[in-house]
């Protein structure tokens, strides 16, 4: 004995209006991966489109990239077109890709140190220490000084008056985010 069957199977070609595209994002620039594993990929039905793979999909992207805070910060805008090979009719989308550096410097200021007055003085000469700067996105990040007494910078100051005065030290990096630390001097 024998039989036959037969069964149509009908493949319904997709529709671009029914592609995902990846969503915009904010990265920080110290963890800043702006790869596809990171930031997505166009999908239908939460299937990756992969290129020719998925009834004759074609999946490109060109990045626009534009630094807004020397190469720490910059905002991507990564242009998606996904194009059907059968019917050349293509559909695109945008995505925006952020990489900001909200994050102060750390800054360690020096313990609180004294100086002696010149002899038979009431004032003396104070050269400023330097703090420890370290930023999680700026290798050069840098400090400024200011004291109780009027002088900025690490000095030399002289005819420093007797007595206990405050040193404020601002780390800075290269976007502006700033942390203060204080020490004193005692004369």
């Amino acid at each position: 004995n024998m039989s036959t069957c037969s069964q149509t199977i009908l493949v319904d070609r997709p529709n671009l209006n029914e592609i995902d595209f990846p969503d915009g994002l904010v990265l920080d620039c110290d963890n800043a991966d702006v790869g596809l594993d990171v930031t997505g990929r166009p999908s239908i039905e939460d299937d990756i489109i992969e290129n020719s793979g998925f009834c004759d999909l074609t999946v490109t992207f060109v990045d626009d990239t534009v630094f807004t805070c020397g190469t720490i910060e910059y905002e991507i805008v990564r242009e998606w077109t996904v194009m059907d090979d059968c019917s050349n009719q293509t559909a695109v989308s945008n995505q925006t890709i952020t990489v900001t550096d909200q994050v102060a410097p750390d800054i360690v200021c020096p313990d609180a140190f004294t100086v002696q007055t010149l002899p038979g003085q009431c004032y003396t000469t104070v050269d400023i220490p330097f703090p420890t700067v370290t930023d999680n996105c700026d290798a050069n990040a840098t400090f400024m000084v200011s004291t109780s007494y009027g002088a900025v910078g690490l000095g030399p100051h002289p005819f420093v008056p007797v007595g206990t005065h405050s040193i404020q030290y601002t780390g800075v990096d290269f976007c502006g985010n700033a942390v203060v630390c204080t020490t004193t001097v005692n004369v």
